[in-house]
């Protein structure tokens, strides 16, 4: 599917992805005063959302959907706050995705998880050097609709599975 035709079902929350196509070329409208306490908060849940991966393919083989999708709410609730909509839009995709598995099903296909939450974590990443300086870090909107789009892949994937 080409990601410029990223089209979601009416289901979807409002913030999520729905709206991606259409705002994934804007820069989002940032409350610049809360962006310092957004940074900091949005670093540091970047950081153990990288952490429980990695655990998940060290020592610690068992699945970490709960700490994810927990992780994952909390960015894209404060993204939203300030006006990061395509953060909070990635990062409620995401979150939404994860919740449509069950740990089994989590444990067959770790990495194709893995993989998705790593992609949207990179694209997040350079959304908030971009809120920083937006003339000079500008994101191309193809990556924020390849990243919907490998969301919305991994959501249909969970549900066309059997539960285990």
């Amino acid at each position: 599917m080409n990601p410029s035709s990223v089209i979601l079902d009416q289901q979807s929350s409002p913030l999520a992805l729905e709206n991606i196509e259409k705002v994934a070329g804007q820069v989002d409208e940032t409350d610049l005063d809360l962006l310092p306490f957004f940074e900091e908060e949005a670093r540091a849940e970047l950081k153990k959302i990288e952490s429980v991966l990695y655990d998940w393919h060290g020592n610690n083989p068992s699945c970490p959907l709960e700490p994810l999708r927990r992780q994952l709410h909390t960015l894209k609730g404060a993204a939203n706050s300030i006006g990061q909509l395509r953060i909070g839009a990635l990062a409620g995709g995401l979150k939404d995705s994860l919740d449509t598995f069950h740990s089994a099903q989590a444990l067959a296909s770790r990495a194709e998880i893995t993989k998705v939450c790593v992609m949207t974590l990179e694209v997040i990443k350079v959304l908030l050097k971009e809120a920083r300086a937006p003339l000079y870090n500008p994101v191309k909107k193809e990556s924020i609709l390849k990243v919907a789009q490998a969301i919305l892949d991994l959501k249909k994937k969970s549900e066309a599975q059997e539960p285990l």
